[in-house]
């Protein structure tokens, strides 16, 4: 196994500048994710798992053939989910030689090269500095006085947890550590007071799927890459209830 080395941040920022690129989105524009997912075709489970990890990502390759697959904890806030997906795209679509792993996203773990390398990355995939910058008013850059008006108009727009979009804030020098405590308090409660959903801040209603799970369990059973007790289990994941049928049986009609 090739040994796993930390990017400097300006490397991870233009790969995830460059990936953007790739699918045809600019580096001041938000991304829907989920069309994303969709359009690029890794099917992603949205589903509760232990609030100590925030989501899992597999990929694998045979016969010319590359099959991606992510599961994001639902019970996380939507706008934590979204960093998730960006965290395991980098996995997915950068990293070399990667095949599997749980993750714990957001922890910037130095000790750990690859999810440094992943936080890093979708940091910079999700809220690029060329767009935060473009949608603060000219006055408040001026003044270095950003808003509260203008941090939730971000946040919805690129769909993002407050906690996130004030780290690129300080960042950038945008915002002092005193007002990073500040507007972090009271944040759905401020979000319904300008007139913005909660969704962002709450976890999933339930359980969801984007691409064709179904048939890429199928492919990777038919592949042989996962088993028959596994390939049951992926089928349970989506709510299908398989321990009557024999797949052999099948198979022979």
């Amino acid at each position: 196994m090739a040994k796993q080395k930390k990017e400097k941040v300006q490397v991870l920022e233009q790969k995830a500048i460059l990936q953007r690129q790739k699918w045809n989105y600019h580096s001041t524009e938000p991304i829907q994710l989920k069309k994303l997912l969709f359009e690029i075709g890794v099917v992603a489970l949205f589903r509760p798992m232990s609030l100590q990890f925030s989501g899992m990502a597999i990929r694998i390759r045979k016969g010319g053939e590359t099959f991606r697959f992510m599961m994001i904890n639902s019970d996380m806030p939507v706008g934590r989910q979204n960093f998730t997906i960006c965290h395991e795209l980098y996995h997915l679509y950068v990293q070399e030689n990667f095949e599997t792993r749980i993750c714990k996203v957001g922890s910037f773990d130095k000790k750990d090269p690859e999810e440094y390398n992943a936080d890093t990355f979708a940091v910079h995939f999700l809220l690029p500095a060329e767009a935060l910058l473009t949608r603060i008013p000219a006055q408040e850059l001026d003044n270095r006085s950003i808003s509260l008006s203008t941090i939730l108009r971000i946040e919805h727009l690129f769909e993002c947890s407050r906690e996130f979009l004030l780290i690129r804030l300080k960042e950038l020098n945008l915002i002092t550590d005193q007002e990073r405590e500040q507007f972090q308090k009271s944040v759905k409660s401020t979000a319904q007071r300008y007139g913005f959903p909660p969704y962002l801040y709450t976890k999933s209603a339930a359980e969801s799927v984007v691409g064709d799970y179904a048939s890429l369990a199928n492919d990777l059973f038919d592949s042989e890459l996962v088993s028959e007790n596994h390939y049951y289990s992926l089928m349970e994941d989506l709510g299908f209830d398989l321990s009557e049928i024999d797949l052999q049986e099948d198979e022979a009609e």
